[in-house]
């Protein structure tokens, strides 16, 4: 039981980092075929038969609802903490994400940290959220935006990324500008220092890409402010899963990168959809992954700058990422 949790989880942790496609050949498909072939020898058994024909009402039942549904989608978010779970801090990015089967599709939709939202009477930045509700506020805040039937999370936080990064020996990205931006107050403290210009950035030094936003004096940063780093995030995103599929280093560090699933990433993804999804991620077309950021504009309100969201053109937005068939379902629920 231990060893099929464990089996579940890696590939839990594969398919929710974007490294599905390079691990299938070595590790999924072994262990289901040696499983398919035990399954073989098992029903060639006398005992074996008698078994399945008394199987319980409880355990088909069981087995009918864990259907492959034609898509997933769940909430990535990325706190700013040390621990995972922990509610008293915030979250430092939000990104959708639409695993479409059906068509092989992999969509992302972010939404920015300062979008302006309405939380138990009172007006907040979106990634306060959390700090007021944990995950479960966030998941009901956003799905009430989108319109979408969120079920499913994955939250982390960065020493996931970090470790995943050092892990494949870094990701090749093309630094803007210079980042500089000390904060010794944060949780972790935050040294950021990085050079402009095409360069491969280490597992820390991702972490510094990833939070930067503008400098200590607000001279240096992103034009775009919190969407310009929400672009960077989602660029980085696409050059990580690019080159994680190509990684050499992967198996040497898996062990690592399962240990630091377990300390700092937190899901309500069931293990069996986990295992389920197995044929149908290795299919999905990571290359043309389709972005897609909540429209808006930054607005100050009562001297606090936030990101307000335009109601319309979110909602044609929305419907681009779930790209459902409208004929047949509605846009607006999710099919979970």
């Amino acid at each position: 039981m231990k060893k099929r949790f464990l089996i579940s989880f890696i590939i839990s942790l594969l398919i929710f980092t974007g490294l599905y496609a390079f691990a299938f050949d070595k590790y999924v498909e072994p262990i289901l075929a040696a499983r398919k072939e035990k399954q073989k020898v098992l029903e060639n058994r006398e005992d074996y038969k008698f078994l399945e024909e008394h199987d319980s009402k409880d355990d088909k039942e069981k087995e009918q609802k864990i259907r492959m549904p034609e898509r997933t989608i769940f909430l990535l978010t990325a706190i700013d903490g040390k621990k995972k779970g922990v509610k008293n801090t915030r979250t430092d990015t939000m990104m959708l994400i639409n695993a479409d089967y059906k068509n092989n599709k992999v969509r992302m939709l972010s939404i920015p940290r300062d979008t302006r939202v309405k939380y138990k009477g009172s007006y907040i930045k979106l990634n306060e959220v959390y700090y007021y509700g944990g995950i479960d506020g966030t998941v009901e805040v956003i799905s009430e935006l989108t319109g979408i039937n969120l079920k499913y999370y994955v939250n982390m936080n960065y020493q996931a990324v970090t470790d995943i990064i050092d892990a494949i020996g870094g990701v090749e990205i093309d630094v803007p500008f210079r980042m500089k931006y000390k904060d010794p107050t944060a949780d972790p403290p935050l040294d950021i220092d990085i050079e402009p210009g095409l360069q491969v950035l280490d597992g820390k030094q991702s972490h510094d890409y990833l939070r930067f936003r503008n400098d200590n004096y607000y001279r240096v940063g992103y034009r775009e402010g919190d969407l310009g780093r929400v672009k960077a995030q989602q660029n980085f995103m696409k050059e990580m899963i690019k080159q994680v599929t190509s990684s050499k280093r992967l198996v040497l560090k898996l062990p690592n990168i399962v240990m630091s699933y377990y300390e700092n990433v937190d899901t309500n993804i069931p293990e069996d959809l986990s295992l389920k999804a197995c044929g149908y991620f290795y299919d999905l077309d990571f290359d043309s992954l389709e972005n897609y950021i909540a429209p808006g504009e930054a607005k100050t309100i009562d001297d606090i700058s936030f990101y307000i969201l335009y109601p319309k053109q979110l909602e044609e937005t929305v419907e681009n990422f779930l790209a459902t068939d409208r004929a047949t379902e509605n846009t607006k629920d999710e099919e979970n």
